[in-house]
């Protein structure tokens, strides 16, 4: 009897023992994680705390301002108070990457009666850039081009281009179409459209990931570029693809203090009526805009325009793996 309640208090004990391990490894972990996903945005080291700015999440919108940086419930209030026009100017770029929202943003925009696009405009920025010619009138669909005056409410928007939201910049077709302009050519984009209104949607890492890995192999293509901060090979695991958007997230931040003509605009993609509100207001539109299927014309536009890509990628998709087969 006494050994038996001697291998239970060794059992107990040993029970305590891993369940303390545990703890103790979880709580670095997240020290760990938190130091690594959250930016320190001053120029220069202090060892003095209280001289540190409010480090600020990558894996999450800004809603309230910082030290550094106005969050988009800022943003809102600045607007109510006549220190930001109304609508922000245009154009809008959405600087987020591939599955972040693009076509809510998409059919948000369309909805609101913008002449918008989500036509992966990477490829064609790049050779605009090449040619030394504006990325933005050059890369003006075709449907927006018999119209060159820009459909602005305001008098901030300078962009020469008729275009009023641009909602997907990249492109992600490996070898040869690789291109982010949200990364690689902000300053491109400053020039031609300096009071420009930045969007930057956010959604849980883990379903990101889970999305670009089933979503025509995006997780293998973006494996297969060469982008900026994701050197061919990577991109395969989470956590790759994580550093990878917290390393963007902090530098389109960054981007933005250094040139404050810009708003930027961080929404949860997932907070459908906090963020239906916060672009509604903002852009003076209507809430109901923000992912739903509203049937007017410029909508039904919209959605063929996302029908026309889709099959656009399913084709460049088949000959890649025809390609592959060879």
């Amino acid at each position: 009897m006494i050994r038996q309640v001697r291998h239970v208090i060794i059992l107990l004990a040993c029970v305590a023992f891993a369940s303390l391990f545990e703890a103790e490894h979880l709580r670095t972990t997240a020290d760990q994680t938190q130091a690594h996903t959250t930016g320190n945005f001053s120029s220069s080291s202090s060892n003095n705390n209280h001289d540190q700015p409010m480090a600020l999440s990558c894996l999450e919108p800004n809603l309230h301002s910082s030290p550094l940086n106005d969050g988009t419930l800022r943003v809102l209030e600045r607007q109510r108070q006549g220190l930001l026009p109304k609508p922000l100017p245009y154009p809008i770029f959405n600087v987020g990457l591939p599955k972040m929202g693009s076509n809510t943003l998409m059919q948000f925009f369309t909805c609101a009666g913008l002449r918008a696009n989500h036509g992966q405009n990477g490829q064609c920025f790049a050779q605009a850039q090449q040619q030394g010619v504006p990325l933005l009138t050059t890369c003006t669909p075709l449907k927006y081009r018999s119209d060159q005056t820009p459909k602005n409410n305001n008098n901030n928007a300078t962009s020469s281009s008729p275009v009023q939201a641009w909602l997907q910049l990249d492109v992600t077709f490996p070898p040869d179409a690789c291109y982010y302009p949200q990364m690689s050519m902000l300053e491109e984009l400053h020039r031609e459209a300096p009071n420009a209104t930045f969007v930057l949607n956010f959604r849980p890492v883990r379903d990101w990931w889970r999305s670009l890995r089933h979503w025509h192999k995006m997780q293998r293509r973006l494996q297969d570029c060469d982008l900026p901060g994701l050197p061919k090979g990577q991109g395969r695991a989470m956590d790759e693809l994580q550093d990878w958007w917290c390393r963007h997230v902090q530098n389109v931040r960054q981007f933005v203090r250094q040139h404050p003509s810009h708003t930027l605009v961080e929404l949860d993609l997932y907070n459908t009526q906090q963020s239906s509100t916060i672009l509604a207001e903002l852009f003076h539109t209507n809430a109901s805009c923000w992912g739903h299927a509203n049937a007017n014309t410029e909508l039904v536009v919209g959605k063929e325009q996302e029908k026309e890509e889709e099959a656009t990628t399913k084709m460049i998709m088949e000959k890649m793996d025809a390609e592959q087969r060879l």
